[in-house]
């Protein structure tokens, strides 16, 4: 999973350049009346997070999504589009204890959701052009997009007692972070004409985003007992639990302990954790920013030009 995950990244990475360019090519084009028009839109996504705790295709979320998209040239569009996404992550169900690279994950034992407000804008490049009436576009297309967004964001996993919580104030690791965050995406997309008045639109596209803590994990363990809440001791080293609380199944401790030589041991206030995942060990894994791959269908329906042209006097 993690080869697919770094493909996905140097793929849109690559892509992001090229969408640089469409900046630039925009006075280039052509401000074409027969080519300029507007489409609302309704969107399905589904998402798959690429951070720091695990995931894989069981943590895939569907979510919902609206969008206006103006097309000006006879490339060119832009779209923007306020969207609901759920992002999810479990460590132990994606993991193998019996894996040597996945063991230190196991033991890690940390899971999330998170649901995400997104607001972006972008700009689309169509390879096919279309210089005549919407009504004569290309029946097929292909675009590029590129373009920067916001989103708002809030952590939660759940608690000893299976609840879920919210996380960010808790400081797991010791330091605050904002729940707002820029995020950049690019993408590749097709869209077929199903009528005059009606696209669909299928998109795939990587979501960079300058934050790595949508999954509240970014760098090492903190000595429990420095935290104030004590939720917040509980929750910041989990690998002595005994459930993986995110779906309540039981954890493989003895495993770790009879044939891995892992020990377990205790704060001076009671709080026990495995010692290899003691303070200042890595807590988070994933180098870089934490990044998501969104997958959408939009159904776009092209708004009618209510302008009235009358005829000159004569």
């Amino acid at each position: 999973m993690n080869v697919t995950v770094h493909f996905f990244r140097i793929l849109f990475s690559c892509m992001f350049f090229i969408s640089l360019g469409m900046v630039s090519l925009v006075h280039a084009q052509q401000w074409l009346p027969k080519s300029k028009y507007h489409s609302l839109t309704g969107v399905l996504n589904a998402t798959f997070f690429t951070g720091d705790v695990a995931s894989g295709p069981t943590n895939i979320r569907p979510g919902l999504g609206v969008g206006y998209i103006s097309h000006w040239t006879s490339n060119l569009s832009t779209f923007t589009s306020l969207q609901y996404i759920r992002l999810t992550g479990d460590d132990v169900s994606n993991s193998n204890v019996a894996n040597p690279n996945m063991t230190s994950i196991y033991i890690r034992n940390l899971h999330f959701r998170n649901d995400v407000l997104e607001l972006a804008h972008q700009f689309r490049w169509d390879i096919f052009s279309q210089y005549e009436h919407f009504r004569k576009r290309p029946e097929y297309n292909i675009y590029l997009s590129g373009g920067i967004g916001v989103l708002y964001h809030n952590p939660q996993a759940k608690d000893t007692s299976g609840f879920w919580t919210n996380l960010r104030g808790l400081k797991t690791e010791g330091v605050s972070y904002s729940p707002w965050a820029v995020v950049v995406p690019v993408g590749i997309g097709m869209r077929y004409k199903w009528n005059n008045f009606l696209d669909i639109e299928l998109e795939l596209s990587y979501r960079v985003t300058f934050t790595d803590y949508l999954d509240d994990v970014k760098s090492e363990y903190v000595d429990v007992d420095q935290l104030d809440n004590p939720l917040s001791k509980r929750l910041a080293n989990r690998t002595a639990e005994n459930v993986n609380r995110y779906n309540d199944q039981p954890r493989e401790l003895g495993v770790l302990i009879n044939e891995f030589g892992e020990t377990i041991v205790y704060t001076a206030e009671g709080y026990p954790y495995i010692a290899s995942q003691g303070p200042g060990t890595a807590r988070g894994t994933q180098f870089g920013p934490d990044g998501y791959i969104l997958f959408q269908i939009r159904m776009c329906y092209i708004l009618q030009d209510k302008s009235v042209n009358c005829p000159r006097y004569r």
